[in-house]
């Protein structure tokens, strides 16, 4: 598999690509945390992106990200305060 980037994309660690690097679109002025999950068709535009990060397929995302968050659809962005145990009081959406 081959994975494109353009260069000066700051990345921590090569992100996990869960279903191959299909169609992911990720611009020059982006930075990526460590342990970041990136489905298929994502679109990341200009942003920081933190630690512990899943991006949802068919995601596009303008906002930047802070750690321990899940992305789904275009800028939708659940905020987890304890990202290993699920308990919904303890999620935000956004």
């Amino acid at each position: 598999m081959e994975i494109g980037y353009p260069e000066v994309v700051e990345i921590e660690q090569l992100p996990n690509f869960r279903h191959g690097s299909h169609v992911i679109h990720i611009s020059s002025i982006s930075s990526i945390g460590y342990n970041v999950t990136i489905f298929q068709q994502v679109i990341i535009g200009g942003v920081s992106a933190g630690k512990r990060i899943k991006i949802g397929a068919n995601s596009v995302v303008t906002k930047d990200v802070t750690t321990d968050s899940t992305i789904v659809g275009f800028n939708r962005i659940i905020y987890h305060e304890n990202f290993i145990k699920f308990d919904n009081e303890k999620i935000k959406i956004c």
